[in-house]
């Protein structure tokens, strides 16, 4: 299970695993965030598709990620909020680098999840990409065309 944390100014979250002594819906009373753990949900399965069990050892990294994507509602990251810089660059993996072999082998492990995570999360932004095409209507019109026009009065107005 994983906790979600967010910080409701910055939208800064924080996963963090919580072992099997909390039940689930007693932690969903105490702080629940649907958009936030829907957007963990699909990092994780991006993340940990081809590794499920590995999916605590990398959740700061998913943490990391969220962080320091852009968000719509604030106009920058979570990251940039909070801190008030841009979030620093993950450097690829470069052989050769460090001797020492934990975190060589740590850092290879990483660059080979960075790749993985791509292409599942370009192959689920395709899947999504089908199915909204597949709802999509292609039409044109020409100058003097009727059309029905929807207005709601509370988004839209006639003056």
């Amino acid at each position: 299970m994983v906790f979600v944390v967010v910080d409701r100014f910055t939208k800064y979250v924080h996963f963090i695993p919580l072992a099997h002594l909390y039940i689930a819906t007693k932690v969903a009373h105490i702080h629940a965030t649907e958009v936030v753990n829907k957007s963990l949900e699909h990092y994780l399965r991006a993340f940990a598709v081809d590794r499920p069990h590995s999916s605590v050892d990398w959740l700061p990294l998913v943490e990391f990620w969220f962080n320091t994507n852009y968000h719509t509602s604030i106009k920058l990251t979570p990251f940039e909020a909070l801190y008030g810089y841009p979030p620093p660059k993950v450097v690829d993996y470069v052989p050769g680098v460090t001797r020492v072999a934990t975190i060589n082998s740590y850092l290879q492990d990483r660059q080979q999840l960075f790749s993985l995570f791509k292409q599942n999360l370009n192959a689920a932004q395709e899947r999504m990409k089908w199915f909204a095409d597949k709802k999509r209507v292609d039409r044109s019109f020409k100058v003097g065309d009727w059309v029905y026009l929807k207005l709601q009065p509370y988004k839209q107005s006639l003056v």
